[in-house]
Order: structure tokens, then sequence, then C-alpha cells
């Protein structure tokens, strides 16, 4: 009971212990956790927020693509006209190089054009003839037309004449000079296609579709997440436009002329005042886009939500970390009314009950100061009896299991026998005497020491040479048994009461043999053993009954019963023994024990010698 009190003081103490770093543990965790929250919460943030760019930029890139593709097909159509609608009116005009004031033309071309204005963006439609003059239509003028020339020292002009098909030629705008068009220069997007004449296949006229800058600017105006928030577009490397180009000569994006896949990447670029998010969208047609964001207008909604997220979950730790505390200190106190009535305990050495009054405390302490009073009420007649009065029964029952077959006196009866026979020269008795007298040495000696395989087998060889006088050569034996399993270490005497059932219900005649096959083997971390044998068997009235006999407590009966409740004393319910029987077919006991190597025992005998091989009885090698 000291020790007992003992260990409650040392267990107080070492709750103390572990209430405090408990305590200061989760001051720590809800500090880190309260970090890691912010941050992951920032994090999540930053990155929903990048992804929302990327979305405006796919956007952006694919409006700007679009318009691209539709100002192509627009400068295609003088030459539609002629192919299929079988309208060579602009080709002959063209040809024929008559396209200066013509006013006709001017009129048809107007005509012709302004059903295409406005259709996917095209604000501008020009045609020009290969000396430079030209007319033109756009959105929102108030003349029908305007006529316009190109000097010939303009680039763009220069370079589709050099052209020998009527592919498109994309103009940036930065590059759209010397249209005749001041207000067209330097502000549209532009893309030229030449007009062939099929039958000379010569290009005899330019036709030029384009949009302003100011209308996609607008286009990303109304897409944008921030208002500080610029781009650039770019074509196999080539800068077509951008909101704030002044921007982007200190960003070098290292990208291919043409991906083979499309691609986006993010970065932080530094500025000489400031840091900007930069997101980098790439098609595998070499469309590229540059999304460049004030980093300070990315954090300023990731900050206002910091700040409330930071706030509430603050506010929720902080009560956590008092309610903790609270409980704690309440728990301590418990603890320390627990230990005053564990010192009045061992004061009165039992004679008092101590009672700890359970009010004011959580269920779970009054339930436990319930059960401390109990104890208390109760160890004073429990106390030492219950531990002891199970060892003494456990032992006493083994014994009592030991002594049914280890009569001492016996043994020295048999040595007299042996002697007076052998003065005698009653040879056969005095030989049984001597077989039957070490048969019980070997039980009476270390009556609970455990015995190896092999010195089991080999008491079972003398047990065999006993029967061999009454039966001669009617019982023989076959025992395959592992190496390994030699010195393995098992309770005594398991084979023999089983051998002797095989013998006493499975021979039923005079002239009968029985054969008894032992076999053993390895299984995990237990032995197998199984005991079978050829005789009489038992049907399933008499198996059922031995059964219930073997699990009777109260049963007198020695033989199998023995060996089955020797095996759950020492090694427990996890190890057993099984038996099956069949009619005129033979029995079979199946034996689970521990696998227990010897570790004094280095070698493994093979058996190569017979078990036992006296008065002519049959036995098998242990294998």
């Amino acid at each position: 009971m000291t020790s007992i009190i003992k260990s409650i003081k040392n267990r107080h103490l070492s709750i103390k212990t572990e209430m405090r770093v408990i305590v200061i543990l989760q001051i720590i965790i809800s500090v880190f956790f309260l970090l890691y929250s912010v941050f992951m919460t920032a994090y999540q943030t930053y990155s929903d927020l990048s992804n929302r760019y990327f979305q405006t930029g796919e956007q952006m890139l694919t409006n700007v693509e679009n318009i691209i593709n539709h100002l192509s097909d627009t400068a295609l159509f003088p030459a539609s006209l002629a192919m299929v609608n079988n309208d060579p009116a602009i080709s002959k005009a063209l040809k024929g190089q008559c396209i200066s004031r013509n006013f006709r033309l001017y009129s048809y071309f107007s005509q012709q054009a302004r059903t295409h204005l406005g259709q996917g963006g095209a604000e501008m439609i020009a045609l020009y003839d290969r000396d430079g003059h030209g007319v033109a239509v756009q959105n929102g003028s108030y003349s029908e037309y305007r006529v316009c020339y190109i000097p010939e020292e303009v680039e763009w002009y220069q370079t589709v004449l050099s052209f020998h098909t009527g592919k498109p030629f994309l103009i940036p705008a930065s590059q759209v000079t010397g249209t005749g068009m001041p207000d067209v220069d330097g502000s549209y997007l532009c893309v030229c296609r030449g007009i062939m004449d099929m039958s000379t296949i010569q290009i005899e006229g330019f036709c030029m579709a384009g949009i302003s800058i100011e209308s996609i600017l607008y286009q990303f105006h109304a897409l944008r997440l921030s208002p500080r928030q610029s781009f650039a577009i770019y074509l196999n490397d080539q800068l077509l436009l951008s909101s704030d180009p002044a921007l982007y000569d200190e960003i070098r994006i290292g990208r291919e002329t043409v991906s083979k896949e499309d691609s986006q990447s993010k970065t932080i670029h530094r500025s000489e005042h400031e840091y900007f998010l930069v997101n980098t969208l790439r098609h595998n047609n070499g469309y590229s886009i540059v999304l460049q964001t004030p980093l300070s207008d990315a954090t300023g909604s990731i900050g206002s939500i910091q700040l409330t997220f930071t706030a509430i979950v603050g506010l929720i730790l902080i009560i956590m970390v008092v309610i903790i505390t609270s409980n704690v200190r309440h728990v301590l106190d418990a603890m320390n009314r627990l230990i005053e009535a564990c010192n009045h305990f061992e004061l009165n050495e039992l004679k008092e009950k101590p009672a700890i009054e359970d009010h004011g405390f959580p269920m779970e302490i009054n339930y436990l100061f319930h059960s401390f009073n109990h104890m208390s009420d109760r160890i004073r007649t429990l106390v030492g009896e219950v531990i002891t009065k199970q060892e003494k029964q456990q032992e006493t029952e083994l014994q009592l299991l030991r002594t049914q077959i280890n009569p001492h006196y016996l043994y020295n009866t048999l040595e007299m026998i042996h002697m007076r026979s052998y003065l005698k020269k009653n040879y056969d008795v005095a030989d049984m005497a001597e077989l039957l007298g070490q048969n019980l040495q070997y039980g009476l000696r270390n009556t609970t020491k455990e015995v190896l395989v092999k010195e089991e087998l080999e008491q079972v060889k003398i047990y065999l040479d006993i029967l061999s006088y009454q039966y001669g050569n009617r019982i023989r034996t076959n025992i395959a048994i592992e190496d390994e399993l030699m010195n393995c270490r098992i309770i005594k005497l398991i084979f023999q009461p089983i051998i002797e059932n095989s013998v006493i219900h499975g021979i039923t005649s005079s002239d009968q043999i029985l054969n008894i096959d032992i076999m053993g083997y390895r299984s995990g971390d237990r032995i197998v053993f199984k005991i079978s044998d050829d005789g009489s068997g038992m049907d399933e009235a008499q198996l059922s009954a031995l059964k219930e006999n073997i699990r009777d407590t109260n049963s007198i009966s020695i033989g199998l019963r023995n060996v089955c409740r020797r095996i759950l004393l020492n090694y427990g319910e996890e190890y057993m023994a099984e038996i099956d029987s069949k009619k005129n077919v033979g029995s079979i006991v199946t034996l689970y024990l521990p696998y227990q190597p010897d570790p004094n025992e280095t070698g493994i005998p093979i058996g190569s010698a017979p078990v036992g091989a006296n008065k002519g009885s049959e036995y098998g090698n242990i294998e």
C-alpha cells in the first residue's frame, strides 16, 4: 500500500510538471499556428491573386489574337470579291494603275469596306496600289472616305512590296508610319495583305486593316484587377503593343520564339522605386503577354484580409490558452486534494477510510474522487489477498498436476525391484524396473524446469522401450522433427501421455499393429507438434465427451487433460492442444507451443540413429 501511495505522489509531481509543460507548449504551438496561419493565408491569397492575373492575361492575349486574326481576314476582302463574288472592279482598277483620282472606285470601295468595319474589331480599312496611292475608310469618320498616299521610304511599305504572295503582314503600332493618315500613324495595330493578279501571279496592290490601340487598351482597362496594372504583348519576341512601353525596357524575359507548349511563369521585379509582380503567359503560336502589377497593389488587398484573419485567429488562440490554463489549474487543485487523501490514507495505515469531497469539480474529476473513495473502502480487505490467493492457487494447481504423474515413492520401490530381480537373474523384470525408474526420475527431477526437445524425445524412447515388453513389435513409431527445434525448450512430459492414450485406446485386438507418427515444425514464433495414430479412433460423441472432459476444471482425469492444462497454465491461452479423431481411422493431437531456442545450446544434433530400438520395437529416425 505504501508503494502505491508513493507511486501516486510521484505521479502527482510528474503531472504538475507535465501540466506546466503542456501550458508552455500550448502557448508556443498557438503562436506558431498563428504565424503559420497568417503565412499560409497570405501565400494562398497571393497565389489566388496571381492566378487571377494569369486569367486576365489569358483573356487579354486571346482577345488580341482574335483581333489580329480578324484583321487578317478583313484585309483579304478585296481579293475575295474577285475570287468568290466574281466582282473584279477593284482588281481592274489596281491593275490599270488608275486608283488615283478614281472617285468612282473610292465610293465603291467605301461601300464594300464599311460592311467589314466593326466586325471583330477592324476600325480602319485602306487600299493602296503599288505606287502608294490609296483610299481609306474609318469608323467614326464624317466623310465617306479619305484619299491617302504612302511615301516610298516607308519601311513597312517596302517590306510589303518585296512579298510575292498574299500572306498577311502584321505591323506593330510603333512601326505604322507614312500611311497618309496622321491619326492612324503610331496609333493603330495593322495587318496588310497583297492583292494578286491571278493571270500574271503578280502583286498589284495592298489592303490594310487596323484597330486603334485605344480600343485594345479600353478592353484591358475593363479586365485588369489593379488600377496601375500594365501589359505588353509580343509576337515571336517582337513587341506588338503595350500600355506603357517604358516600363518594359528594364525587363528582360527570356522566351523562345515559338514555344513547344503553352506556359506561364511569375516573378518579382524591382524597379528604381518599387517592386512589381510580373506574370508572363506564352502560347505555342508565338504570342506572349507580360502583366506588370505593383506589389503594393497586390499586397494591399492581402493586408486587409490578413489583418482581419489575424485578429480573429489571435483572439481564438488567446481564449484557448486561457481555458487550458484554467483547466490545468483546476486539475492540479484536484490532484492536490487526492495527494492529501493519500497522505491521510498512509498515516492511518488503512484503519480509517479517507474521503475526498467531490463538490465544485467537473464530472470527470468527481468520478475520479468517487473511485478513490470506493477504492479506499475496499482496499483494507483486498490488499495483498487477491494477488497472493491467485498465485497460491495457480502454484497449487501446477503442483497437483505434476504430482499426479510423479509419485516419488514409486521410484524408490522400483529401485528395490530392479536390484532384487537382478540378483535373482530375472533380467527382463530388472530391465523393466530400471526403465520405469528412469521414467519416474525424469518426471521427479526439477519439476518446474523446462527441457530441450531432444531430452523429451529421449524420454519417449525409454517409455517406448517399456511398452515393447508388452506389445513387442506391434507399436511402430516414426519421428520427423526439424533440426532447429531439437534445442528448443518445452515443458516436460507432453508426448508420453498422448502416446499412452494412443496405445491404451487405439489397440483393440491382440494382433493389431499400431503406427504412431510424431511430426514437429516451426510456424512463425510457434512450434507445432502433431502426434497421430492409426488406431481404433473415436466417433463424434466420444470425441465431444473427451473435449468436454478436458475443459472441465473439476475433472480428475490425467492423460490428455494434464497436457492441455499444463500448456495453458505455463504459456497462456494463446497456446493450446487440439484433438481430432475418426472412428476406425485414427486420432491426431496437435500441440502449439512457443518457439524458445536455448541460447546455451550451439549445436543441433542430427538424429541419424533411432530414438530407441530395444526389444524388437521399430522406430523411425529423427529428421
